[in-house]
C-alpha cells in the first residue's frame, strides 16, 4: 500500500496576528474596476495596480489601537450559487472625535472595499464592485464600534501592498485632514 503524506509548516506570527493594524475605506461606487489577473509566482495575490478607480475617489484610512481590529471570513454552501464567503471587518474605536462619526454618519449608506494590512504585514482587499461590505454603527457611551460586513462568491483576496501611492501610482495625493486624492 502506498501514502502520501503531506506537510504544512508555519512561520511564526506576529504576536499580534489576527488583528488588522491599518484598514483604508474606498466607496464602491468609486471604484471601476478590479483586474483579476494572476501575479506571477504568488497565486490568487490581486497585482497593486488591479484597482481601477475614479477621478476624485475618497480613501480615508483609518489606524486602530493595537489589537482593536479584527477582520474574519468564513465559507458556507450556497444553494445554486457554490460557495458564499460571509466577511466581516470589525474594530473599537475608543473615544472618537465629532469629525470622525460625522464622516461615518454620512457615509454609513455606502457600501465598501476595504483595504486592510494584518501586523504579519499582509495587504489584503475585502469586498469587490458591484458587491462591496455594509457599514455598521454601534455607539456607546465613549466607544464606537465600526463594522463592514457582506457576502460574496470571493474571500478576502491577499494583495500585493497596501500601500496607496503603489495601489494608485497615477494618484496625487493630497495629505490633507480628509486625506482625499484624486486619481
Amino acid at each position: 500500500m502506498t501514502v502520501t503524506q503531506q506537510q504544512y509548516r508555519f512561520r511564526a506570527g506576529d504576536a499580534n496576528s489576527g488583528f488588522v493594524r491599518e484598514l483604508w475605506l474606498l466607496r464602491e461606487r468609486d471604484v471601476l474596476e478590479l483586474l483579476m489577473k494572476p501575479t506571477p509566482g504568488i497565486p490568487l495575490t490581486v497585482p497593486s495596480s488591479a484597482l481601477v478607480v475614479n477621478v476624485g475617489a475618497l480613501l480615508t484610512h483609518l489606524v486602530p489601537p493595537t489589537r482593536s481590529a479584527t477582520a474574519e471570513v468564513s465559507a458556507t454552501t450556497g444553494n445554486r450559487a457554490g460557495v458564499v464567503y460571509e466577511s466581516r471587518i470589525e474594530l473599537t474605536l475608543p473615544k472618537p472625535g465629532e469629525p470622525l462619526l460625522r464622516y461615518l454618519y454620512e457615509q454609513r449608506h455606502e457600501r465598501w472595499l476595504v483595504i486592510f494590512r494584518d501586523y504579519n504585514a499582509q495587504a489584503w482587499l475585502a469586498g469587490v464592485p458591484g458587491n462591496g461590505l455594509r457599514m455598521g454603527l454601534t455607539t456607546s457611551t465613549s466607544t464606537l464600534r465600526l463594522s463592514l460586513a457582506g457576502r460574496n462568491d470571493l474571500p478576502f483576496l491577499p494583495l500585493e501592498t497596501a500601500d496607496p501611492a503603489a495601489l494608485f501610482p497615477d494618484a496625487a495625493f493630497d495629505y490633507s485632514f480628509d486625506l482625499s486624492f484624486d486619481s
